[in-house]
């Protein structure tokens, strides 16, 4: 069973994706805060994390931690950014929010090549559906989600 972790701070937005990747038979954790999602990361054996960009008030965009986090020490785990905010907007002040020895501009391509706008017209639950069958059809053909 293919496992995601959603991390978002409205509990909304966590409940009504949890109940439509489950419907999919997704097994899904959720968390509200870095310090859980970090928590929940370090923990469990996961294949997808959908990360809010915005997560709490300690720093503009916090999602960005865990995003890194997951990368650089779960490197099996793809996160997926999710974001009411196009990306074009926030790239800037995300290059701000990543340490350079993190090297923002990997970082940020990373971020990038799967950032979901839930702003846009397209429902952000069915991006997030399509964007978890598209990755999961190339994981089926022994390439890199």
């Amino acid at each position: 069973m293919i496992t995601v972790l959603v991390v978002d701070d409205e509990k909304h937005i966590r409940k009504d994706l949890s109940k439509y990747l489950k419907k999919r038979h997704y097994h899904v954790y959720t968390a509200a805060t870095v310090e859980e999602a970090i928590k929940i990361i370090s923990g469990e054996k996961l294949d997808y994390a959908l990360i809010d960009l915005r997560l709490d008030f300690a720093s503009e965009f916090s999602g960005i931690k865990v995003f890194n986090f997951a990368l650089k020490n779960k490197p099996d785990i793809k996160p997926i950014v999710l974001s009411s905010y196009p990306f074009q907007d926030v790239k800037e002040q995300l290059k701000k929010e990543v340490k350079e020895d993190d090297k923002p501009d990997i970082l940020l391509e990373k971020i990038e090549e799967d950032y979901i706008y839930k702003g846009s017209v397209q429902n952000y639950i069915l991006a997030v559906l399509d964007k978890l069958d598209e990755l999961g059809q190339k994981k089926e053909k022994g390439g890199k989600p």
